[in-house]
């Protein structure tokens, strides 16, 4: 099935420079502000979309988080100082702390329709017995940018659709014999017994690997990406596949194999960042979370969705509309 719009990748404004750790932006709304290093405010409020936080902060280059002053909402961010405190000797009662935007999750995924099932090419196909929701699927809630804290709804709500779908199509249906899934069981296991083996050249190890990803990825997330850009990106990654499809296994025990499943995610995530950079590629304007600077405006020509299949192929699905033909919702800025 083909994953659809993860050209629509979501920041988070608020993330600790030299560590994975990410700060909730709530605690803007609990007092804390944003600052140049020579003290300069950045402006932003409470309704502020985090996109645009994340852009002002890019624009404003080195930024810093000063929570020294949340008063009574103080209480409630303890545990998230004394983990910054520890990790890095930053005390965030008396010291402010650099922060940068960070990749932190991607607005496509698998595309499904109201009933949560998988659909392929057209809305009137579906990948027969599939369904995907939260964060797995591509719903169309968000549109084309994040509704900020609706990310838990959208589990909630896809989920509950799905899984009734789900139940009650079950009952309708009779099953054949398991020969397909020990077929694919016993590809699985094949694939998986070859990470433990010894390559040709230098063991591929997972860290340089994971490094190398996230340089890749934070070269396309920038509001100065353009055709270039993107393009070097996709070569990049795909060079990055070959060494990431040689990584060794020092274990190699299908049971509590913590190697094993570092290496399988780091595997799916050089495959989804592929497919974010060619679905960026294809989508030639700015819209919402995608920011190009070659095509800095919107293009009504491009409203519709972008499919990238597993094997590197490209397609495009329509924006779906009501029984009558008529928009569920007018397409502004969404998609």
């Amino acid at each position: 099935a083909p994953l659809r719009n993860m050209e629509f990748v979501a920041h988070a404004p608020l993330g600790v420079v030299g560590t994975h750790m990410i700060i909730p932006q709530s605690i803007l709304s609990d007092g804390a502000t944003l600052h140049t290093p020579s003290g300069t405010d950045i402006d932003i409020t409470a309704s502020t979309m985090t996109s645009e936080i994340c852009s002002k902060m890019n624009e404003a280059g080195m930024t810093v988080l000063d929570a020294r002053n949340l008063g009574e909402y103080s209480g409630w961010w303890t545990m998230t100082f004394d983990q910054i405190q520890q990790r890095l000797g930053v005390d965030m009662h008396r010291q402010t702390i650099e922060v940068a935007p960070r990749p932190n999750h991607t607005l496509g995924g698998l595309s499904t329709d109201e009933n949560g099932r998988v659909v392929l090419q057209s809305w009137a196909r579906w990948f027969t017995g599939v369904y995907a929701a939260g964060d797995a699927c591509s719903s169309g809630l968000h549109g084309a940018d994040v509704l900020a804290g609706n990310r838990l709804l959208e589990a909630i709500c896809t989920g509950e659709s799905a899984g009734i779908h789900a139940a009650e199509w079950i009952t309708k249906r009779k099953f054949t014999g398991a020969s397909t899934l020990e077929e694919s069981l016993n590809i699985a296991e094949a694939e998986l017994s070859m990470l433990g083996v010894e390559s040709d050249g230098p063991v591929q190890r997972l860290k340089p690997v994971i490094q190398r990803l996230s340089e890749i990825l934070t070269s396309t997330q920038t509001p100065a990406v353009d055709a270039t850009s993107l393009a070097t990106a996709a070569e990049s990654l795909n060079q990055l596949s070959i060494r990431g499809e040689q990584l060794h296994c020092d274990e190699t025990s299908l049971v509590a194999n913590q190697n094993l499943l570092e290496t399988l995610r780091a595997q799916a995530a050089i495959r989804l960042g592929l497919a974010s950079v060619r679905s960026s590629e294809l989508r030639t304007e700015s819209r919402g979370l995608h920011q190009r600077s070659d095509y800095p405006e919107e293009d009504s020509e491009l409203l519709h969705h972008n499919l990238v299949y597993n094997d590197g192929s490209t397609g495009t699905l329509a924006l779906r509309k009501g029984p009558s033909g008529n928009w569920i919702l007018n397409p502004t800025s969404a998609v």
